[in-house]
């Protein structure tokens, strides 16, 4: 079974592979952004592309580091410290992690002009994440 912190490096491997396949296959400019509709409305230099890459190693790395003391980033008052609590917040992070790398992905994969932008995956992202977070909020032990 893979566990989390494996697919959090899968999903940053494939979002190096993606940025330096456009790079190296590919020499004209990239999406930089889309409008609320989907529609491209600037591009760029292709170089910039590596900046997705190196934005998923930061956030994996300051997640990771925020495991140790979950509640370190927690903004939600009068938490109990406790065994459970602390597994609640580890999971909602490694979670929500690999949904937000997955989105960056997303991004890589459509700045890059291999698929199509559609927002209602960018929008199902951030569903995700709230949902998520209602989970946790709802489970933790005040």
């Amino acid at each position: 079974m893979m566990t989390s912190r494996t697919i959090q490096v899968a999903i940053i491997i494939a979002t190096g592979i993606l940025a330096v396949a456009r790079i190296i296959y590919s020499h004209s400019d990239i999406i930089l952004h889309w409008d609320l509709a989907g529609n491209i409305t600037d591009y760029g230099p292709r170089y910039i592309i590596l900046l997705l890459p190196i934005i998923s190693i930061l956030l994996f790395l300051l997640l990771k580091s925020q495991e140790k003391n979950p509640y370190g980033i927690n903004k939600i008052k009068r938490i109990r410290r406790s065994e459970k609590n602390q597994e609640i917040l580890v999971h909602y992070r490694r979670r929500t992690s690999i949904v937000v790398l997955l989105l960056i992905l997303y991004i890589t994969a459509c700045a890059a002009q291999f698929i199509a932008l559609h927002n209602i995956f960018t929008f199902g992202f951030i569903a995700i994440i709230l949902l998520l977070y209602i989970q946790m909020y709802r489970t933790i032990e005040r």
